[in-house]
């Protein structure tokens, strides 16, 4: 029924973005008297409209994975969520594992509302993400609102961030290499 309304929603709304969230915890929320009522409304809502912990993005024989995840200071900011949260770096883990151990990709992208802040720097979400999870080869910085107007490099992880509220789109170039991929052009526009 849920891949029915999918296929649905994908073929009258072609243009629709997919949306990507891996570490709500539905187990323990529907689990949770309290919560589960209007958590079960949610997440066939989000099963109807294809939500998925990562898709696969194949573009010009690049096949990129792209799964997202919220932190804990965003996942703090929103108490009323009505769902319970898997740790986000424990989570990126799990999905980087099974996105490797399926083969599916060349390039592995987090969309992370987790944030990067200057105030913060090396204990920024998004620093220790891609010191915990290494093979995050770029890292989509949100939450924080801070425009990050040079990547930031940790490890062979690329960390980027255009703020907030559709002030600066970001445009980035990687090159591939025998490393993996390093950055070509990073600009704000």
């Amino acid at each position: 029924e849920n891949s029915y309304y999918y296929s649905w929603v994908q073929k009258t709304y072609p243009l629709m973005p997919q949306v990507v969230l891996s570490n709500i915890d539905w187990k323990a929320t529907l689990a949770d008297n309290e919560l589960a009522p209007a958590a079960k409304k949610l997440k066939a809502a989000m099963d109807g409209y294809g939500v998925q912990d990562y898709v696969i993005v194949e573009k010009q024989g690049i096949r990129m994975a792209v799964f997202g995840l919220m932190g804990l200071e965003a996942i703090s900011q929103a108490p009323e969520a009505g769902v319970l949260w898997k740790n986000y770096i424990e989570r990126a883990k799990e999905v980087v594992d099974e996105i490797k151990r399926n083969g599916e990709a060349d390039l592995i992208l987090c969309l992370s509302h987790s944030g990067y802040y200057f105030d913060d720097g090396e204990e920024s979400e998004d620093i220790q993400l891609a010191k915990e999870v290494p093979d995050i080869d770029v890292i989509i910085s949100g939450h924080s609102h801070d425009v990050l107007e040079d990547e930031i490099i940790v490890g062979k992880t690329v960390i980027v961030g255009s703020g907030a509220y559709s002030d600066f789109a970001g445009h980035l170039v990687l090159k591939q290499g025998d490393d993996g991929y390093t950055v070509s052009d990073y600009a704000l526009i």
